[in-house]
């Protein structure tokens, strides 16, 4: 016998000579009874058998416990098998003949297979048991009982069931293929899985997992035998998934799963594009979201200030607002996308017009291969600018097309006259309307695009909260969201399919100055940054009126912890992951959102440049 196998006894037998000596003094002491009984049983279990019963698998079954054989046609003979194992420090001893089965159907369980009748500590034996074939439907009941030599657990007792059915199980699913349903953002975490038709099923159960012995929890049921495809709209970006698919009729499965099929979610290929104020600056760091490393990083060259920045339908050019104060570097400057890494590479000329810009939208009323146009705010006249895109070059045209002067084509804020002060814009998917945040008279005003010839038409303002600042619009287009500075809040407007038109659906508290709001690609949740609190809130939207409730039901309970000054905030396009910009930190607060609820969890904190003012992801080819 080797030094490892003689370990266990050596330590068996220092512990019964600790406690040998207490017994015997508790017991000349007239010490109480309980205590010396105590003293006993730690001696005896030092040394004893311990019985343990369970699977293959290694799940243990405790005694007491109940087996389920599960469902059971009439032409079914289940045979199970079970694991004894010895935990304990000496030989477990089964009776010999003492293995019983009794109760009500004891005669429907046969043991086929009997233990070893010695198992040495740390040992393990086999034992299988079989149902009988049973004719008659319903319920089916037995004990199974193993006398041994465990002094804790001298006779392990379980309560074993089976339920016979008429019905006829159906056959195993065949030919599982997982694909992608596309490329689009949307179809980044989505799954579409296929089967072939099994025999006899009235249904299919889809089960997950991301690992391949992992405990498979169902995703899909369906009750129709005919259907033969699911899609898994609930995946993660660049995870693995394993899939496998039971046939079902009634509450009978297929004896087995189809073959196991495993398969990745794409991974985006994005950018994240942060505009610093005090730096002259745009950075730009393609990013692994998986472990928020950055694989390369780098700038490119605005004006003064930059405050927002927009890319055009076709992700090739980048156009940014300055609000700075050099005559020389205001406007609306913009960047070539290389489409590898995203780095960025100067227009010329570098900027256009002469007014500090803000808010900074591109619409695309005739898609990415149609002509588009660029609107900017010019704050301190109250008027809007408009200029078209060259979809060759990147170069901006001021409206009408090929003229020279920057004042031809500029617009009232609120229609008529310059009320002053308008800072944000944002436009509807279809880019046939233009919503201007009015700062200083608290209103949304609404403007029509020809899309020919990108001109805007006043069409009505609506009232807002106190002090309307950023905005954003859903990505379908029903909804849009504007903070309230002043008023510590955030309204939601719906939008009229067909004419654009907004009606208020109600204004929700935020924390002190909110400074922007964003929206997840699924438009399920929305996150507004409180620059007075240092934090973020996250809502929850109503899919059918576009209403907001904090996700944990309170602003307090929904809000999170950022940097200095949150003025910004994006979601990437996987909808998995936000960044927030913190401009009295020069820093960038990153969150993981948790799938379905909306709820935040903090992630590394990267620096940015000087006061970061603004932050979007893009996607790359």
């Amino acid at each position: 016998m080797n030094r490892n196998e003689d370990a266990p006894q050596e330590r068996d037998n220092a512990i019964i000579k600790l406690i040998l000596p207490l017994c015997v003094a508790l017991a000349l002491s007239g010490c109480d009874n309980a205590l010396f009984d105590t003293a006993r049983e730690l001696q005896a279990q030092a040394v004893t058998p311990v019985l343990s019963l369970g699977l293959p698998d290694g799940k243990s079954i405790s005694s007491g416990s109940t087996f389920d054989f599960g469902d059971v046609t009439v032409s079914e003979s289940p045979e199970v098998e079970f694991t004894i194992t010895n935990d304990g420090r000496t030989s477990l001893s089964i009776a010999a003949g003492a293995i019983a089965i009794t109760g009500a159907n004891a005669s429907d369980y046969s043991i086929t297979q009997l233990p070893s009748m010695t198992i040495p500590a740390g040992g393990s034996s086999t034992m299988r048991i079989k149902q009988s074939l049973c004719a008659t439907p319903g319920p089916l009941m037995a004990t199974l009982s193993v006398p041994s030599n465990d002094i804790n657990n001298p006779s392990y007792v379980l309560e074993m069931t089976s339920t016979i059915t008429n019905l006829t199980r159906p056959g195993v699913p065949s030919s599982l293929s997982v694909a992608h349903p596309g490329s689009e953002p949307s179809d980044w975490t989505s799954l579409v899985l296929t089967w072939t038709e099994s025999a006899d099923a009235t249904g299919y159960e889809v089960q997950r997992d991301t690992n391949q012995y992992g405990d498979y929890a169902t995703v899909f049921s369906v009750n129709g035998g005919h259907t033969l495809t699911y899609t898994d709209t609930s995946c993660l970006p660049g995870t693995i998934y394993y899939y496998r698919v039971y046939a079902v009729n009634g509450g009978l499965k297929s004896i087995n799963p189809s073959p196991i099929y495993n398969f990745p979610t794409l991974e985006p290929k994005q950018v994240l594009y942060v505009a610093n104020y005090a730096a002259w600056s745009l950075d730009y760091d393609f990013i692994d979201t998986h472990t928020w490393s950055k694989s390369q990083s780098g700038y490119g060259i605005v004006g003064d200030g930059p405050s927002c920045s927009v890319v055009d339908a076709s992700g090739k050019f980048l156009y940014e607002s300055n609000t700075g104060t050099n005559p020389s570097s205001l406007g609306v400057s913009g960047n070539l996308i290389d489409q590898t890494n995203g780095s960025l590479g100067l227009i010329n000329p570098r900027v256009y017009a002469d007014f500090a810009t803000e808010g900074l939208v591109v619409a695309s009323p005739n898609g990415a291969a149609g002509q588009q146009f660029v609107y900017c705010t010019f704050r301190s006249v109250g008027q809007i600018g408009s200029f078209a895109i060259n979809n060759s070059t990147g170069l901006l045209s001021y409206l009408p097309i090929g003229t020279a002067s920057p004042y031809t084509r500029v617009y009232q804020s609120d229609g008529s006259t310059a009320v002053g002060n308008p800072r944000w814009l944002a436009v509807n998917p279809s880019g046939k309307n233009l919503y201007v945040s009015n700062s200083d008279i608290d209103k949304i005003s609404m403007f029509s695009i020809d899309p020919s010839t990108g001109e805007l038409a006043y069409v009505a303002s609506y009232s807002a909260g106190d002090y309307p600042y950023k905005s954003t619009v859903s990505a379908d287009g029903r909804y849009l969201y504007v903070v309230n500075v002043s008023g510590s809040s955030v309204s939601a407007f719906s939008i009229d399919a067909a004419t654009g038109a907004l009606a208020l659906v109600g204004t929700y508290a935020t924390g002190s100055t909110p400074t922007c709001v964003a929206l997840d690609p699924s438009h399920t949740h929305a996150y507004v940054t409180n620059g007075g609190g240092n934090t973020i809130t996250a809502y929850t939207i109503d899919s059918g009126t576009g209403a907001l409730t904090p996700v944990n039901g309170t602003v307090l309970g929904s809000s999170y912890a950022t940097g200095a000054y949150p003025n910004s905030v994006a979601v990437d396009l996987t909808g998995t992951y936000l960044a927030v910009a913190n401009s009295n930190s020069n820093t960038a607060s990153i969150f993981s959102i948790a799938p379905g609820t909306g709820v935040l969890t903090p992630r590394p904190v990267f620096a940015t440049g000087y006061t970061p003012t603004h932050m979007a992801f893009q996607r790359l080819p």
